[in-house]
């Protein structure tokens, strides 16, 4: 591998790292192109000092590449990774915004509106990837309940308001898997979508009995 053209190990460390990545964060599988991924990131102190392991590593092996050898788009992209990274890393070890941030419902709403718009999979493989997602709902609260500690109020506020307004998404999601694949299929969307529902609900809910 020492021997290997800098252009050729970027190309590799990248892939080495994203496949790491997505056992992680397998809802990053969606958002970079990445097929057969699901579930829900891992959350939790454990499921953060993975990601932050990875993003770490990835940065490491970066830093030994010689740039000279890089074309100018590749320079870009390793200043753009290192800003990236940068930034990760002061929201996540030196604000620890993972503390005090309960606004956890906003990033599935992302998820699930790129996977039901942009997601370019055939219909049945595309809701098969919403149900997996939907029925790891209940887990990925559990653990973001577990990694809080004090609340940011203006944070909670939003957290708040975001668990409101969810539920037109469950219902989109039932309704438009009865209409592109029926059957089994959707009926499993469907169910999911309520327990989904109900895990954000009882989140919210629990939002109110934690202290500011």
């Amino acid at each position: 591998m020492a021997d290997q053209p800098a252009q050729d190990r970027l190309e590799s460390i990248t892939a080495r790292h994203i496949a790491r990545l997505v056992q992680v964060s397998p809802e990053s599988g969606v958002f970079l192109g990445v097929e057969g991924t699901r579930g829900l990131p891992s959350m939790g102190v454990e499921g953060v000092e993975a990601r932050v392991g990875v993003y770490r590593d990835w940065s490491a092996e970066l830093g030994t590449l010689d740039r000279a050898e890089l074309t100018p788009a590749q320079r870009l992209d390793l200043d753009a990774f290192a800003a990236h990274f940068e930034l990760y890393r002061y929201l996540t070890e030196d604000l620890a915004r993972w503390r005090h941030n309960p606004d956890a419902v906003s990033p599935l709403g992302e998820l699930f509106f790129v996977l039901l718009t942009e997601y370019r999979a055939a219909e049945e493989e595309r809701f098969c990837d919403v149900l997996g997602r939907l029925q790891d709902v209940p887990r990925y609260l559990d653990g973001v309940r577990s990694q809080l500690t004090v609340l940011d109020e203006t944070w909670t506020d939003i957290a708040v308001r975001v668990c409101q307004r969810m539920s037109g998404l469950w219902r989109s999601l039932a309704d438009q898997a009865s209409g592109a694949v029926g059957g089994s299929l959707a009926r499993d969307v469907e169910r999911a979508a309520r327990e989904a529902a109900a895990s954000v609900q009882q989140y919210r809910s629990w939002l109110d009995t934690v202290p500011e």
